[in-house]
């Protein structure tokens, strides 16, 4: 598969936090290091409490800066 948030080659890959893109695992690792990581996951848990299992806290775009 590709990742598709930096477009390489990757046999293992995880979804991320803060969409619904499949990313490699050094993107996931860098994910991780943000500052704003632990607010998102707080954020997707009460997304999904209420029932939202789409939930975005930032688009593919966001996520480029």
């Amino acid at each position: 598969m590709i990742c598709e948030r930096c477009g390489r080659q990757t046999n293992r890959y995880r979804y991320s936090w803060y969409n619904e893109q499949a990313i490699c695992l050094p993107c996931s690792d860098r994910e991780s290091k943000r500052h704003d990581y632990a607010h998102c996951r707080k954020a997707e848990l009460e997304a999904v409490k209420r029932g939202d299992l789409n939930f975005n806290f930032k688009t593919p775009q966001e996520m480029e800066s």
